[in-house]
């Protein structure tokens, strides 16, 4: 049992004893019920959350924490938002109300919180163990301060696999008269969260702006989950322009996290995924037009090599002009259509330069070795591979997903491909590991039965 929509307030631990501490966070993370006055907090390394867990380490304490339901309608969604540091989600939230959040101080932690609560959990965060989940050397044991958390049905729309968390030991809960528990549920996008992230999108496009000037427009498309592929826009002014904006992106906050980045001219409507990879396959040369770079990912991203850390992929999709001559490829150079393979599927307005082969995986490598065949035998120039069970609309899916860019890939000249099939034992590559790789998140039938026969229970009208 989890809590899913609660804002999860935290204060730094050089802010103890302040009567407003500036480090006052708001973030939304999960929390697993452990029995009747304990809970686990999953938080993932890169956020406030966990660095504040960090700051109370350091010092030797447990870290207070705040689990506030409910309250004003924009406050899950201000804990949501990826605000620069020092930027308070308190202040989103009132700017977004059109008047300040009113505060109340905690029964028994030194924080204050939303005086509008439904209900407010409140307790200590132990940090007598550390945990791949918060400690990025994970070298200590798991004690009696951490537990196993998970695994639990992520926004990512795969089972995101158990790991070593923080516990809560909970002091005391308050609530309203008649108090309404707000939960949500995450899986395979749109759910909720989609739209909450398509809000963020556009909220925070001025500000991304600001960072990065060049930028036009961008679109987080749907198959990459928010942290997995970027559309990007740009009015190109100079050789090599696209690549400055893919660094500038994977050193921006939140978006550093970014695994592929599609770059386009200012012509190319962003939110039209057909005019984007049309664009694509009239523009790229995939032996020139593409850059690799290593960083942090998601930790949710299970093709990472290692938690948090794997390879990225930029395509500059934008026109090319003289200077941009990369490893040797001339500036105008545009590959002609492959030739046709049985077995494969050659999508729509790939210009017949796409592939996607459906694998039927039987052993490590079936996936590298089919792409192999492919691009030797000329039958395209961008491929990818997925398991043989994966529809075809799910395929651009299943590579965000599946495939780290420095292990996955096959490349022959200017063909490439990916191995977009769930990894297996043995299939490390590149120096690169395999992690376990988690189920697609899957309602079972008795649970989609049960909502079918309450449907109008629920308040909604049955679809036309």
């Amino acid at each position: 049992r989890y809590v899913t929509l609660a804002g999860i307030h935290t204060i730094h631990a050089d802010d103890e004893g302040a009567a407003r501490p500036a480090s006052h966070n708001i973030g939304m993370y999960r929390l697993q019920l452990v029995d009747k006055t304990r809970l686990v907090l999953h938080a993932h390394l890169h956020h406030d959350g966990a660095a504040h867990w960090r700051s109370w380490k350091r010092k030797g304490k447990p870290m207070p924490v705040a689990i506030c339901f409910g309250g004003e309608s924009v406050l899950p969604y201000a804990a949501t938002c990826p605000l620069p540091p020092g930027i308070s989600e308190l202040m989103m939230a009132g700017f977004l109300n059109g008047r300040g959040i009113p505060l109340v101080a905690a029964e028994t932690v030194p924080l204050r919180v939303p005086a509008n609560s439904e209900i407010v959990i409140e307790g200590f965060v132990r940090t007598d163990a550390g945990g791949p989940g918060w400690d990025p050397r994970g070298d200590e044991p798991l004690g009696e301060g951490a537990v196993f958390e998970g695994p639990f049905g992520d926004h990512t729309g795969f089972y995101s696999l158990p790991d070593r968390y923080p516990l809560v030991e909970v002091t005391a809960i308050t609530h309203r008269s008649d108090a309404v528990y707000p939960t949500t549920i995450v899986g395979l996008p749109p759910q909720e969260d989609y739209y909450l992230g398509k809000a963020t999108e556009r909220i925070m496009l001025p500000l991304l702006r600001t960072v990065i000037h060049d930028i036009v427009d961008y679109h987080l498309p749907m198959f990459g989950c928010f942290h997995n592929c970027a559309f990007v826009r740009i009015r190109k002014e100079y050789p090599l322009h696209a690549r400055r904006v893919m660094y500038s992106i994977w050193g921006a906050g939140q978006m550093a996290w970014t695994k592929v980045i599609v770059v386009v001219d200012h012509d190319v409507d962003v939110h039209d995924a057909q005019a984007v990879w049309r664009a694509v396959f009239e523009n790229c040369d995939f032996g020139r037009d593409l850059e690799f770079a290593n960083g942090p990912l998601d930790i949710l991203d299970h093709a990472a090599p290692r938690l948090g850390a794997g390879q990225k992929l930029g395509i500059d999709a934008t026109r090319k002009i003289r200077g941009e001559e990369v490893n040797g490829i001339a500036h105008d150079a545009a590959r002609e259509p492959c030739t046709s393979s049985a077995g494969v599927d050659y999508p729509e307005g790939g210009h017949g330069r796409f592939a996607i082969l459906r694998v039927e995986k039987q052993a490590p490598g079936d996936g590298v070795r089919a792409l192999e065949v492919l691009l030797e035998a000329g039958g395209a120039d961008f491929a990818l591979a997925v398991d043989a069970d994966v529809p075809l609309d799910q395929a651009l899916f299943r590579w965000t997903a599946n495939a780290d860019p420095g292990r996955d890939r096959v490349q022959r000249g200017s063909r490439i491909g990916f191995d977009a099939t769930a990894k297996i034992p043995g299939e490390e590559r590149n120096g690169q590991p395999v992690r376990d790789y988690p189920p697609v998140l899957e309602m079972d039938a008795e649970t989609r039965a049960l909502v079918d026969r309450r449907w109008a229970d629920y308040g909604f009208q049955e679809s036309s």
